[in-house]
């Protein structure tokens, strides 16, 4: 039962540490080229942050990624855009194409969206979550990597939630043994 104990609290500590290290990676799909993905993640304080995109060529994939960056979300400020990072530590994730998708920003402290779609993903288009344009129609599996010390909470991801969730409930399971 130690053991077991042990092993939850190291899960829990372990998600915790994730996401206040600065650097967050998250993966996903775009299945069709009509695709639009979204993340949001916190800003705790005014910090500069990279989001580097590996996607062509990532899992054998050619999806040509187009990125735009909202506060706090799709309905708000436009920050920034980029389709091909061709300048910054773009290949710092193991990209070897300069058609990923690179930004480096100072933000300040708030919630922010980031939408990722195929090339050519306009404005417009991120906001709506269709992409309606007739550019590569590439699809593929893409990652994502967020760096930034002002990065507050991790990006909503499927997989930890669940981890996260599984430790909560062996914490609970252990508790009423124990009583």
């Amino acid at each position: 039962m130690k053991l077991y104990q042990k092993l939850c609290a190291a899960v829990l500590l372990t998600c915790s540490s994730l996401a206040n290290a600065g650097v967050i990676t998250t993966t996903g799909t775009i299945d069709a080229h009509s695709d639009v993905d979204y993340f949001s993640f916190t800003m705790d304080s005014a910090s500069s942050l990279e989001i580097n995109v590996l996607a062509y060529g990532y899992n054998g994939t050619y999806l040509d990624p187009y990125i735009y960056l909202y506060q706090p979300d799709v309905n708000g400020l436009f920050v920034a855009a980029n389709d091909d990072s061709l300048n910054g530590n773009w290949s710092a994730d193991g990209s070897t194409s300069s058609l990923d998708s690179y930004l480096s920003l100072n933000l300040a402290a708030g919630d922010y969206t980031l939408a990722i779609g195929d090339f050519y993903l306009s404005d417009a288009d991120a906001r709506d979550g269709f992409n309606n344009s007739f550019g590569s129609s590439a699809v593929g599996d893409y990652q994502i990597t967020f760096t930034g010390t002002g990065l507050a909470t991790s990006v909503s991801e499927p997989g930890s939630i669940a981890l996260f969730g599984l430790g909560l409930v062996g914490l609970g399971f252990a508790r009423r043994r124990q009583s």
